[in-house]
């Protein structure tokens, strides 16, 4: 039974010192972590150290077996995986041919193609907002559960 529950979400846990790390982390967006080199912040230790690899130091920790791909995110591996190597493409448009691998990149299609989103800045600004919020939602859940 989870005695201590997050009163903007439906996160629950054992322990109320991981409450106050998911309020704070996921609904209040506090960023302790700072880059050095940039202005890069984050909510993370473990975020800090990708950005740091991937971004200063060059360093890809997954690489693929078939080809030169490589990513610092094990799950870009496997959509590319999944969706070069196998061919699928699991995020189809309604309205036409389009498929993608990714869930992002068919709505980036649904509101420039087919709603006639003009202003791209705006749509890429939604969309990058509601994707970070969504993956810091979901990673802070897995990271403390």
């Amino acid at each position: 039974m989870k005695n201590y529950r997050c009163s903007q979400c439906e996160y629950g846990t054992n322990r109320k010192s991981l409450l106050k790390i998911h309020v704070d982390r996921v609904h209040l967006l506090i960023k302790n972590y700072k880059c050095s080199r940039c202005s890069y912040k984050t909510t993370q230790k473990n975020h800090l150290k990708v950005h740091l690899n991937t971004v200063h130091l060059g360093i890809k920790n997954h690489k693929c077996s078939q080809c030169d791909y490589a990513t610092n995110y094990k799950k870009n591996l496997k959509l590319h995986a999944t969706s070069v190597h196998l061919g699928k493409k699991n995020y189809k448009c309604s309205q036409c041919d389009y498929a993608t691998v990714y869930k992002y990149y068919l709505n980036f299609h649904v509101n420039t193609v087919h709603l006639g989103i003009k202003n791209l800045n705006v749509v890429y600004a939604i969309m990058n907002q509601l994707q970070r919020i969504a993956l810091t939602h979901i990673l802070i859940q897995f990271i403390l559960e």
